[in-house]
């Protein structure tokens, strides 16, 4: 009898457990550091704009007086240069001088894009970056980032862009739903792979 009482107790904690994280796992993945002062202002590609608002309001409010911006969003490479320009030509709108604007079509991944701000900040002697993603994205982006720059002396924040989600729960709007799910995958392969 006591084999079965707990052979049951341990099946009731794990569905409680598996419950708590499906329920918070949104929460979990998003990460934030409270913006200060940096060097430059990282802006990874991919998301509906809200990534580049707010690396312009970060600039804006004169938190880094340069702007990287990667484009492992799209995997074309002729469209990826596309929308890239499309992007410097926002900020230079919106007052960013051209000269303080970094571009890197070159990337295919968010690896690549740590890789590539890295080597550009090593080369230009830089200390500091405030990187800028969709909310969901930050735990991943936060893993890469201090994987690429293990080692360095080089301080990172992390802050997410506002994004527009639907009120309640993630798993009931379909937008979050596959947002969350495909996080936790990229960051399960990203575990395993680096």
């Amino acid at each position: 009898m006591k084999k079965k009482k707990l052979v049951l107790f341990a099946f009731v904690l794990v569905i409680i457990s598996t419950l708590v994280v499906f329920t918070f796992v949104d929460r979990w993945l998003i990460i934030q550091n409270q913006s200060r002062k940096a060097d430059i202002i990282v802006c990874l590609g991919g998301g509906g704009g809200e990534r580049l608002q707010k690396t312009y309001e970060l600039y804006k409010k004169d938190f880094a007086s340069l702007i990287l911006i990667g484009d492992s969003g799209r995997s074309d490479p002729e469209v990826r240069k596309f929308f890239i320009n499309i992007e410097k030509r926002f900020l230079v709108y919106k007052g960013v001088p051209p000269e303080s604007i970094l571009i890197d079509p070159n990337t295919d991944s968010t690896f690549d894009e740590a890789l590539h701000a890295k080597n550009y900040m090593d080369s230009h002697k830089l200390h500091s970056a405030i990187v800028v993603s969709d909310p969901y994205h930050m735990r991943r982006v936060k893993y890469i980032f201090n994987k690429v720059f293990r080692g360095s002396d080089i301080n990172l924040l992390f802050v997410p862009a506002e994004a527009k989600w639907a009120k309640g729960p993630w798993w009931a709007n379909e937008r979050s739903l596959v947002y969350v799910f495909n996080e936790v995958l990229k960051l399960g392969y990203y575990w395993v792979k680096y």
